[in-house]
């Protein structure tokens, strides 16, 4: 008899993956804020 057990996530992989799911947003806003700067210029 076997038994499936879930695939143990260690804390180094999940904050791994907290940081890719928070990598685009923090570009994005960055990238955005350059631009508003950018434009702001007379």
């Amino acid at each position: 008899m076997t038994a499936k057990t879930a695939p143990k996530v260690t804390l180094w992989e999940f904050f791994q993956q907290l940081g890719k799911t928070f990598m685009l947003p923090v570009a994005l806003l960055s990238f955005c804020g350059i631009m508003l700067g950018i434009g702001s210029f007379p």
